[in-house]
């Protein structure tokens, strides 16, 4: 290992639904699901989850229905050019992710 860095991880909702009575399906990788998992029970009880490979990928298979939301960053809203329908979605506020780097020897 060369490094590692802690980045602070916020989640938000994004989706091209007009609103959450609106979300029938939500997208993102497992880790992400469940560290939203609190505010998903209590907002959005009766949307089917799907696991994807990334919250990237998330984003991208959100696009192809406009019921459907994925979990990722507001970066990634940015990015695809995406609505964030709730920001702050993680149960917990301070999440946190570290990152390694690696390197051959």
């Amino acid at each position: 290992m060369r490094g590692e860095i802690v980045l602070g991880v916020p989640h938000c909702l994004l989706s091209q639904a007009p609103d959450l009575a609106s979300v029938e399906r939500v997208y993102s990788h497992p880790q992400a699901l469940a560290q939203c998992r609190s505010w998903l029970e209590k907002n959005l009880a009766k949307a089917e989850l799907v696991p994807s490979a990334s919250t990237a990928a998330a984003v991208e298979d959100s696009l192809a229905h406009e019921s459907s939301a994925a979990i990722a960053s507001p970066l990634a809203a940015e990015i695809y050019g995406i609505g964030v329908l709730r920001k702050g979605i993680q149960d917990h506020p301070d999440n946190r992710t570290r990152f390694l780097l690696l390197a051959a020897s």
